[in-house]
């Protein structure tokens, strides 16, 4: 019995070898089953983090153009950073917000009538040219945000100008250099944008007009002032020529009481003599009264 049991519980050679290759393929089946679970499972991955990239691209990559910079605003690290993001792409977590900013020259226009010093209106047409200075945008960020040039650049030019024009009358308007109206609005305008993060560039006046009463009533003005002017000139003139004309009689007179000749004969002397030098003077007669013009003979042609 003890030898059939053993023999029993002793596994045959042949059984072994048919068992071992159908153990090898199942765990090589059951190896590719689970690789091929774990590729699908990757791929699913993949997909589902492709998807979610897309569906979050604009809210994680933020990217700045030539002649921008940008600020960045934190949601869990102490709000709007110091820190400048320049030109190029940058990574941010989707709850943070960036903020671009122009740092180029930009431009504005706007139409305004202030009133001058003698409370006549003036119809003006201007442009502002200006520039975000870099390290200042955060802290232009905090105060005024991206419309800043409407809440505080435009309204100091405006204002600015609107001082000037009213410390002028109509008239001086009228007939002031554009230039130097200029010059005087950049110049207060500056003082009031010093603090800022703002570099004004440039005050452009595009029109100036005043009333067409007013500017009618300015030339006929100007044109009456030129007249009167050229009738004082004219009087000033004939004042300055009967001065003349009195030295000029003064003179005579005395030359006649010591030279006891009249100024007519001494003019007859000198044309006789001028004759006298003339290549076309050939025969003269000599002689005379005592009121008439000696003559004298050219004899040398």
């Amino acid at each position: 019995l003890r030898i059939k049991r053993m023999a029993r519980s002793v596994p045959s050679p042949r059984k072994d070898a048919a068992q071992k290759p159908s153990t090898r393929k199942s765990l090589r089946f059951r190896l590719y089953r689970r690789l091929k679970r774990i590729k699908g499972g990757v791929i699913v991955i993949l997909l589902i983090s492709a998807f979610i990239l897309v569906a979050l691209w604009d809210f994680i990559v933020v990217t700045t153009q030539s002649g921008e910079q940008a600020v960045y605003w934190s949601r869990l690290f102490g709000g709007t950073s110091d820190a400048i993001l320049g030109e190029g792409t940058h990574l941010k977590f989707p709850w943070d917000e960036v903020t671009i900013y122009s740092t180029r020259v930009n431009e504005l226009s706007e139409a305004l009538s202030p009133l001058t010093r003698d409370g006549l209106s003036v119809d003006i047409r201007m442009s502002v040219r200006f520039q975000a200075e870099p390290s200042g945008i955060p802290r232009l960020h905090q105060q005024y945000g991206p419309i800043y040039p409407y809440t505080l650049l435009l309204p100091e030019a405006i204002s600015a100008l609107r001082e000037i024009i009213g410390n002028h009358s109509a008239e001086e308007i009228y007939w002031k250099s554009v230039t130097s109206l200029v010059e005087e609005a950049e110049n207060a305008a500056q003082k009031k944008l010093a603090e800022s993060a703002i570099r004004l560039d440039r005050i452009l006046i595009l029109s100036l007009a005043l009333p067409k009463s007013v500017e009618d009533s300015i030339i006929h003005k100007k044109t009456y002032e030129q007249i009167f002017l050229s009738y004082r000139f004219r009087n000033e003139a004939e004042a300055k020529e009967r001065d003349r004309k009195e030295i000029e009689a003064e003179g005579i007179r005395q030359f006649e009481e010591i030279s006891k000749i009249s100024i007519l004969k001494w003019r007859g002397l000198e044309a006789t003599n001028e004759l006298a030098k003339s290549p076309n003077t050939r025969i003269t007669i000599l002689g005379g009264d005592q009121k008439g013009l000696p003559l004298l003979l050219n004899i040398g042609q």
